[in-house]
Order: structure tokens, then C-alpha cells, then sequence
């Protein structure tokens, strides 16, 4: 059904989801837009026999390693997650980070790798204060 799914139903769709939506941020609804634009072809890559992501995880380090600027950093980690990087990624981002001057912080939030996919309501100014 999803590969079947065209762009325009999924937008068709958004847009009727609107008056839902719009006790959302607009940041949240331009992201979900994105995501939603993006659908398709990722089924159809999948579909295609597709299994790997692109980049690669190893080529996403090297490209981190050069050029990440972002200088202030939230690392959510959960607790149930076989497949985690999060502490590999720490290590590769803590110089990143240093030189530009900036903070890393990282949180450990219960959880599967699949918890943010979940309707669950974290409240932000715990994840800010916790490191």
C-alpha cells in the first residue's frame, strides 16, 4: 500500500491533518512535511531490495570528524537499545565540539531504539538540565 501511496495523496493528507496540526509548532509541520515528501521514495528504495543506509555509518563518522560546527550538542540515548552508537558518536563529536567552543551533552532516557517513533511527552527543560 505505502509504495502505491504517491506524494500528492501523502501531502493530500498533511494538509487535511491541518486543523490538528496547527496547535504545532511550524517547525514540526514543515519537518513533517519533509518526512512526508521523502516517503516514497524510501519505500520504493525499500521495495527495490534497498537494506542500507547512505551514507554509511562509517562515512557519516569521517564526515563528522570534518566538518561539525554545531556548538551546542544533545545526545539522547536510550536504555534498551541493542544498536545504539551514541557513546562512539560522543567520542567523535567531544573534539568537534571543544574546538568551536561549544557544550555536548548527553542524556540516557528509558527506552528502545524505537521509543521516538512513540506519542511520549518528554519535557524539554529536563533534557536541558540534564548532562
Amino acid at each position: 500500500m505505502a509504495r502505491r501511496t504517491s506524494g500528492d495523496a501523502l501531502r493530500t493528507m498533511l494538509e487535511a491533518a491541518g486543523p490538528i496540526l496547527e496547535q504545532y509548532d511550524p517547525e514540526v509541520i514543515l519537518s513533517l512535511s519533509r518526512f512526508t515528501e521523502q516517503l516514497p521514495s524510501v519505500m520504493n528504495q525499500i521495495t527495490q531490495g534497498t537494506s542500507e543506509f547512505k551514507p554509511s555509518p562509517s562515512e557519516n563518522r569521517e564526515t563528522i570528524k570534518t566538518r561539525y560546527t554545531v556548538p551546542m550538542t544533545l545526545l539522547v540515548k536510550f536504555s534498551f537499545d541493542t544498536i545504539d552508537e551514541t557513546d562512539q558518536l560522543e567520542e567523535i563529536l567531544r573534539p568537534c565540539v571543544d574546538a568551536v567552543g561549544g557544550t555536548l551533552s548527553k542524556v540516557v532516557l528509558n527506552g528502545t531504539h524505537v521509543t521516538p517513533c512513540g506519542q511520549v511527552s518528554v519535557k524539554l527543560s529536563f533534557l536541558i538540565s540534564s548532562k
